[in-house]
């Protein structure tokens, strides 16, 4: 094996791309892998493996944007290394505690291009790389990287009186154990302005030999720092949130939902609310929306909204540097029990061979109305059960239908019915609902019986 020794003073910054390849043509190329072998303060140890089809490789280091200059050949690091032995390349006189990729491309006897292969790698003797992400008056998140002998990290956000607790087992936020991808994020939505905190981890190698670290940190105080303030119109089916940024703030990334709505997709985003929200906002997805020195509305409607409410904000400076994120949970509407009673009619008119035209009517306490078609035959059937029973059955089957036909608001409307069968008997049907919502909230089942038109 042949160990080669690379000084190169490189001062590259940037986001890191995962150990992945990138390919290239569509013909029979030879590939190569890429290995860490060690790291120092300032130096890389890289181990590059081609196949036996390998003719000659070039490899380079450098940081994540520069992949399209490799691969089209014109990053000026690049070296050229003839023959297809597994080589080791020592990167020296690097920056300290600094994130680099490193590329290589082997090539075949007749010059056929491989794949691009690229490693991401680090400047640290103990392989940990633990940072503060963002920090506002009442939050603070930190982003975790630890690789290779590293495989548990324990960690606590405290005062600096904790620290002995801390470094005896006593206290701890969360642990992380042989995680699935390269980073965490730890994130705190609930601390005090102008307070001095501690970030506390510990992180252990596979031979149980500890590293101890810290971050101490001091929240803003709430004048004067990137914020926001919002008005909120809301009930039980819809909700309309206006966001205003101050004088502090360039951009927002907003999204707003059910108090659930990241809970399921952060652990497959490392619980980085930044690169989430960030990716959700390019498509609009979740609700997420963007806004550049502007006020922001945002808007939700769900059948019932019977969660609490949850809103997320990112803010940006000019730079489009992450300043803050915000977590705000925002309690759903309360049961009124002075509300009135919705009520509502229908009337059927119009009756043709396949339908009808139905006009609802609503009273001033109804919020909205679920509205469908039943079979004359299946709801004769359900009567036969008991009417009570039955008709509170009607409720309950619109308003847990896939997709249910709901009306918002007590203005009067017209549906036209056209999917029935001629000769055949149909009821239509409203379920009115008030400020309550689902359950204590459903009014009296209005009902009109018709049958269709002959052929």
């Amino acid at each position: 094996m042949k160990r080669l020794l690379l000084i190169a003073s490189l001062f590259f910054a940037g986001l890191l791309v995962s150990c992945e390849t990138l390919s290239e043509g569509t013909g029979i190329a030879p590939q190569i892998k890429i290995e860490r072998v060690d790291a120092g303060p300032d130096s890389i140890i890289i181990r590059f493996i081609p196949d036996e089809n390998t003719a000659f490789f070039d490899y380079a280091i450098g940081s994540a944007e520069d992949l399209a200059y490799f691969t089209d050949g014109s990053l000026e690091t690049i070296v050229r290394v003839d023959g297809g032995a597994e080589t080791e390349v020592v990167f020296e006189d690097l920056v300290p505690d600094n994130s680099y990729v490193v590329f290589a491309r082997a090539y075949s006897p007749s010059d056929d291009a491989g794949s691009v292969a690229t490693l991401k790698a680090i400047t640290d003797d103990n392989q940990i790389m633990i940072r503060l992400q963002y920090l506002s008056d009442v939050s603070a998140g930190f982003k975790l990287e630890f690789y290779h002998k590293y495989y548990e990290c324990v960690w606590y956000l405290g005062k600096e009186s904790d620290r002995d607790a801390f470094l005896a087992g006593e206290l701890a936020d969360g642990s992380l154990t042989e995680p699935m991808q390269d980073y965490e994020c730890v994130n705190y939505f609930e601390l005090d302005p102008s307070t001095d905190y501690v970030f506390f981890y510990t992180c252990y190698d596979r031979l149980g030999i500890a590293v101890n670290g810290e971050i101490p940190i001091k929240t803003y105080a709430s004048d004067g720092c990137p914020n926001f303030s919002y008005e909120l119109d809301s009930d039980v089916y819809k909700s309309d949130l206006r966001l205003i940024p101050n004088g502090d703030v360039y951009k927002m990334v907003a999204c707003f939902g059910t108090s659930d709505v990241a809970d399921f997709a952060l652990a497959n985003w490392a619980y980085d609310y930044v690169a989430m929200f960030d990716n959700w906002a390019m498509s609009k997805y979740n609700n997420t929306l963007t806004s550049v020195q502007s006020e922001m509305e945002l808007n939700l409607t769900t059948e019932p909204l019977i969660q609490d409410l949850a809103l997320y904000v990112l803010m940006y400076d000019e730079d489009d540097n992450i300043q803050s994120v915000r977590k705000v949970l925002m309690p759903n509407h309360e049961f009124d029990g002075n509300a009135g009673e919705a009520a509502a009619t229908v009337e059927v008119s119009g009756i043709t061979t396949g339908g009808a035209i139905y006009t609802y009517k609503s009273n001033e306490n109804t919020l909205g109305i679920y509205y469908e078609t039943l079979d004359g035959a299946w709801y004769d059937d359900l009567m036969e059960s008991g009417e009570a029973s039955g008709k509170f059955f009607v409720h309950e089957t619109l308003a847990a239908h896939e997709e249910p036909k709901f009306h918002y608001g007590n203005d009067e409307f017209i549906y036209a019915e056209t999917s029935g069968t001629p000769s055949t008997k149909y009821y239509a049907v409203a379920c009115p609902v008030n400020c309550n919502g689902q359950g204590q909230g459903w009014g009296p089942l209005a009902i009109e019986e018709y049958t269709t038109l002959d052929e």
